[in-house]
């Protein structure tokens, strides 16, 4: 069901609320606050976006495994080395997994019981 309300958000709105953080007028919030149709109709957008966005963010990230070949150093060949170094220079994701892998390696003992 359509929301007719005088301060019901378009279809355009939302999205611009939903992918570019743009806030909306106060009048707009209250509504939105309110009103059930408007409230199903952001939470569709919301997940279409979020499943979207996964199905799409990964398509050229490398696996986690060639992340953590990576990060283990002399693993991989130099090619692969230099493509994953220029995709982690755009891609946040696979930045952190990166980080975070090099930070448990870091911390990891192999051979704790053996002094």
């Amino acid at each position: 069901m359509e929301c007719v309300h005088v301060q019901a958000l378009g279809d355009e709105q939302l999205l611009a609320f939903i992918l570019e953080n743009q806030p909306l007028p106060q009048g707009q919030l209250i509504h939105l606050a309110l009103c059930p149709s408007c409230q199903q109709r952001l939470k569709y957008y919301q997940m279409m976006h979020r499943q979207l966005f996964q199905a799409l963010y990964s398509t050229h990230c490398p696996t986690s495994l060639q992340l953590s070949f990576y990060c283990a150093q002399k693993m991989l060949p130099q090619a692969e080395v230099d493509m994953i170094t220029l995709h982690l220079k755009y891609c946040a994701r696979c930045s952190t997994e990166v980080t975070n892998t090099r930070s448990l390696l870091n911390t990891f003992d192999p051979l704790p019981y053996l002094v």
